[in-house]
C-alpha cells in the first residue's frame, strides 16, 4: 500500500523495510506528521494516506483488534464548520448502516478531547478506478462488466434497504481491494436517505454530474440522478473517457445539459443493448432511467454470459 509522507508529500511503499522506523524514507520527518505514533481513540496512526475535503486518511492501527485500518481525521478548526462536521459525521452514519461486500465497512467515530472527529473504516489496499483509467484507459469488457455488476448490486441494496443515495458516483469513488480484487464502493460524505431533503447548496463531480443536480432543480434530484452519474462511470468504463471529456468543466456541465453522448456501440465492439441500456441510464429525464434493480439484474445476467476464466479484473491492480 502507497502512503504519503504529511511532511515532503512523496509517496513510499509500506512494505518497505523503511516504514517500519516510522520515519520518511525521503526527508526524514515522522510520517504522519504532528499525529505520527500518537492515539486518537483506540487507534494508534501511522502514515498519511490521502486527504479530501472533508478531512485526511491515515493508516492506523487499532489496538485492541490489531488490526490496520483507514482513519479519517478532521481538525478542530474544520470541525467547528456546521457544514463540514455535518458532512463528515453523515458519511460515518450512513457507512454504519450498510452491510454489503461491495461497500467500505465503517468501524468507529467519535470527537477527541482536542477536539478532533475521527472515523474509522476498512482499510481498502488497492488503487481506485480513477487511478487505473487515468494510467491506462478502458477497461476490458469483461472487467468493466463485473465491476459495474457488483457496485449496482450494492447501490441497488443501499436504495432499496435503507432509501439511500450516495451524491458521488465517479471512479475515483470505486477502489479495487488488492488481495482479491473485490470492487468497493467508498465515500458517502454527500449520501443521504430518501426522507433528507436537499439543502440550497449542492456538490457534483462535473464530468458525472446529471442534469437536475447542475440545474439546481431539488424537486427531480434523487436516487435517479445516482443512476445518471453511474451511468456516466459505466461509460468511462467501457470508453476509457467519459462521456463529455474536457477540463473545461462549464462545457462539460452544458453538454450534460443538452447533449446526448455518443452511444458506446457507435465507438467500438460494444454489445449494442449494453450500449442502449446505459444510454437509458444517461437520458436527461429523471423518470426515463430505469430502477436501480433492474440495472444490478441486467449487468448480472450479462455477466453470467463471460467465460469463467475471464479475470474479474486485470493483474495491473
Amino acid at each position: 500500500m502507497l502512503y504519503r509522507c504529511s511532511f515532503c508529500r512523496r509517496q513510499s511503499d509500506s512494505t518497505s523495510p523503511e516504514f517500519s522506523t516510522g520515519r520518511c524514507p525521503h526527508c526524514g520527518e515522522e510520517l504522519a506528521g504532528e499525529f505520527s505514533g500518537g492515539r486518537i481513540g483506540e487507534f494508534t496512526v501511522l502514515a498519511e494516506l490521502g486527504r479530501g475535503n472533508n478531512g485526511v486518511v491515515y493508516l492506523a492501527r487499532q489496538q485492541i483488534l490489531n488490526r490496520e485500518v483507514a482513519l479519517k481525521i478532521l481538525p478542530p478548526e474544520r470541525f467547528e464548520e456546521p457544514a463540514t462536521r455535518q458532512a463528515f459525521f453523515r458519511e460515518s452514519k450512513v457507512t454504519a448502516k450498510l452491510s454489503h461486500p461491495n461497500i467500505v465497512q465503517a468501524w468507529a467515530a467519535g470527537v477527541t478531547e482536542h477536539g478532533y472527529g475521527f472515523f474509522a473504516m476498512e482499510l481498502v489496499a488497492g488503487k481506485s478506478l480513477d487511478d487505473w483509467l487515468l494510467a491506462f484507459g478502458a477497461l476490458t469488457y469483461a472487467e468493466a462488466l463485473k465491476i459495474g455488476a457488483r457496485i449496482s448490486d450494492a447501490l441497488a441494496y443501499a436504495w432499496e434497504k435503507y432509501g439511500m443515495t450516495h451524491g458521488d458516483i465517479k471512479p475515483g469513488n470505486i477502489i479495487i481491494r488488492q488481495s482479491d480484487k473485490c470492487p468497493k464502493l467508498a465515500d458517502l460524505g454527500l449520501a443521504k436517505f430518501a426522507n433528507e431533503p436537499y439543502q440550497d447548496e449542492v456538490m457534483a463531480t462535473p464530468l458525472y454530474a446529471p442534469p437536475e443536480v447542475i440545474n439546481f432543480d431539488f424537486e427531480h434530484m434523487g436516487y435517479k440522478s445516482d443512476i445518471y452519474s453511474f451511468g456516466a462511470t459505466l461509460y468511462e468504463l467501457f470508453a476509457g473517457e467519459a462521456p463529455f471529456p474536457s477540463d473545461d468543466q462549464q462545457w462539460v456541465l452544458d453538454q450534460h445539459r443538452f447533449t446526448v453522448p455518443e452511444p458506446l456501440k457507435e465507438r467500438g465492439c460494444f454489445d449494442p443493448q449494453l450500449s442502449d441500456f446505459i444510454a437509458s441510464m444517461l437520458a436527461k429525464n429523471p423518470d426515463d432511467r430505469p430502477e436501480w434493480r433492474d440495472i444490478a439484474d441486467f449487468l448480472q445476467q450479462l455477466e453470467r454470459r463471460l467465460p469463467h476464466a475471464q479475470p474479474a479484473v486485470t493483474s495491473a491492480f
